[in-house]
């Protein structure tokens, strides 16, 4: 699998796409830090407190509690920012590490080399990712803006990494399971950012309609959603703006809790969503290893039962 990442990480670092992708990234976030520094100038003092502060004392409304909560709400913007780019951009380079072996006919060198179709999935599972990591990566020297604007605890950092990490791997592996299982290069990278595209704003839409219904935040829905994970990631952020919508009286459910036995565990919702996403990425390569084998014992079983009709 070494060998599959390697060479994955030398061929998908040679290509032009990466770059302009890298490029045009930097650029979006520098034009948000001009914007931010352009905003935070013309606040009134008399409705954000110093900077350096967290809150204001009395925020009135959900407006002044943004204002207030600047540097938590400025890190949830710049996050959920780095979610969409992985749900249009992962999905992509996971599609294209298959979909170019195809293409120059190196697929067949790779299966006969000895390598498991499962391995081969896992390896490149890994080094796309690897890839679009680094595109993420690059919008990270933004994030000072959050401290000087007040900052955010180091738990939330934390969470938020981990949910952008399993996102990022499941839209990964989304793609490179479209491509095993498809053909061509631009069809299944399409379909994989438009099944992580519905994935995305599905979750999140079905949690706005429960609530509308009156179901209450569900913690399975939330837990779907990585929108909604990396808001729940600074739980007094996300209380503080839920408590300042006009009419709300929402609970918003900040950990999952199990019995097992005569024992209670609880875990950070968050942190099981990050958890979920990275198990059905891994979930999703035996299907890609099935697609990628010509060999699999599903593909030939109709060849054997028709050898022994003849």
């Amino acid at each position: 699998m070494i060998a599959i990442v390697s060479r994955e990480l030398l061929i998908g670092l040679r290509r032009g796409a990466p770059y302009a992708v890298l490029f045009l990234n930097t650029a979006l976030l520098a034009g948000v830090a001009a914007a931010v520094v352009a905003l935070s100038g013309s606040i009134s003092p008399w409705v954000a407190p110093g900077i350096g502060a967290t809150t204001a004392p009395t925020p009135d409304g959900i407006v002044s509690t943004l204002v207030a909560w600047r540097g938590p709400t400025l890190f949830g913007v710049l996050s959920l920012y780095l979610c969409a780019v992985a749900t249009l951009y992962a999905p992509v380079i996971g599609a294209r590490s298959i979909s170019y072996e195809r293409r120059v006919g190196s697929l067949d060198d790779l299966l006969g080399s000895g390598i498991r179709p499962l391995g081969i999935a896992l390896g490149k599972l890994v080094a796309a990712t690897a890839q679009s990591l680094l595109v993420l990566a690059s919008g990270t020297p933004i994030f000072a803006l959050v401290w000087i604007f007040g900052g955010v605890p180091s738990r939330v950092v934390v969470l938020s990494a981990l949910i952008l990490v399993g996102w990022t791997l499941l839209m990964t592996a989304l793609g490179l399971t479209v491509a095993a299982c498809g053909r061509g290069d631009v069809l299944p990278a399409a379909f994989g950012v438009a099944l992580g595209a519905i994935l995305l704003l599905g979750s999140t839409l079905g949690f706005v309609v429960a609530l509308v219904i009156g179901r209450g935040a569900s913690a399975a829905l939330v837990a779907m959603s990585p929108l909604l994970a990396l808001l729940l990631a600074n739980g007094e952020h996300a209380t503080a703006i839920a408590e300042r919508l006009p009419g709300a009286t929402l609970t918003l459910p900040l950990h999952i809790s199990w019995t097992v036995g005569d024992t209670i565990w609880s875990a950070p919702l968050p942190g099981v969503a990050a958890a979920g996403f990275a198990l059905l990425a891994f979930a999703l390569l035996p299907l890609a290893g099935m697609a990628i084998d010509p060999y699999h014992a599903g593909k030939v079983s109709h060849l054997a039962g028709a050898g022994s009709r003849t």
